[in-house]
């Protein structure tokens, strides 16, 4: 069987989407189904999606995963039925390993014969290395024998039997629907933890649930790439501190007060006191 263990959650859906999008590769009873040109566009279509992780990847590939997962379905939904007819009570029926499941059920209306399924060899399908087109051919030819009319047996005998026939097959769709709603419904170990984060979060300012949100974004970024170890850790820098604008020191120069002079004006070093002078000057007009 293919491998899908290096395929995420995410793409296989996109996978299993694009597929249920295209009706020509598995409606079997539809007019795109005998159309070659859609087919082939559905198949490149699917064959871009898978090179996402492997860029060798050929047509051939997308027809090998195709009948892969359809393999896988068929194996899950045959114990399903074989536990409902055994009896056990909606809570004891077989409930599907494959978390895909439910995304596959749209094929449940172009499966084989009902005889055909139960006895269909597992292993056989786990190496189909078929194209989907032989496979859908083979199914073309059991759906027409269906239509050929079987010999005229008595009404009574046949009434009572075809609607108890009837019966068994709506209750084995309804519980098979109730299935896909509990798988669907079901949460994980990774849920759980998603929800216990969401709920710390409301606990939190704007501020600091963006700042979570960033780390948590860094650590998950770290872990796909295996860069996490037991060592890994969050530092926490110190405070910032807003930095001292610095002191600026003007040493103090002592003032000294001088004591008034008397004015002297000095010309070719000689100094004249013009105080002696102006009483000099006094006594000489008095005297004249």
């Amino acid at each position: 069987m293919t491998d899908f263990r290096t395929y995420s959650h995410e793409l296989l859906i996109e996978f299993i989407e694009c597929f249920r999008n295209y009706p020509c590769l598995w409606k079997i009873r539809s007019s795109e189904y005998k159309d070659k040109n859609l087919k082939f566009q559905a198949y490149n279509t699917l064959l871009e999606i898978i090179r996402k992780v492997e860029r060798d990847a050929t047509i051939d590939n997308v027809k090998k995963k195709i009948n892969s997962l359809r393999a896988g379905y068929r194996k899950e939904h045959k114990k399903v039925r074989d536990s409902m007819r055994t009896g056990s009570g909606a809570d004891q029926v077989y409930v599907p390993k494959l978390w895909y499941y439910s995304q596959l059920e749209f094929l449940n209306d172009q499966r084989q014969g009902e005889e055909s399924a139960d006895n269909m060899d597992s292993s056989e399908q786990d190496n189909d290395d078929s194209t989907i087109d032989a496979e859908y051919s083979e199914n073309d030819t059991q759906s027409a024998n269906y239509n050929v009319s079987p010999p005229a047996t008595p009404a009574t005998s046949i009434a009572p039997s075809a609607r108890r026939k009837r019966q068994a097959n709506d209750e084995i769709e309804n519980t098979i629907a109730l299935i896909g709603k509990r798988l669907e419904n079901s949460d994980d170990e990774y849920d759980a933890i998603g929800k216990n984060i969401a709920a710390k979060l409301r606990n939190m300012t704007a501020t600091q649930q963006g700042i979570a949100e960033k780390l948590i974004n860094e650590v998950i970024f770290l872990g796909r790439f295996e860069r996490l170890t037991f060592n890994t850790t969050i530092q926490s820098p110190g405070p910032v501190q807003e930095p001292q604008r610095p002191l600026i020191h003007i040493p103090a120069v002592p003032v000294q007060m001088q004591e008034p002079q008397a004015f002297n004006l000095s010309q070719d070093s000689h100094t004249i006191d013009i105080s002696n002078t102006l009483v000099e000057y006094l006594t000489f007009n008095n005297n004249n």
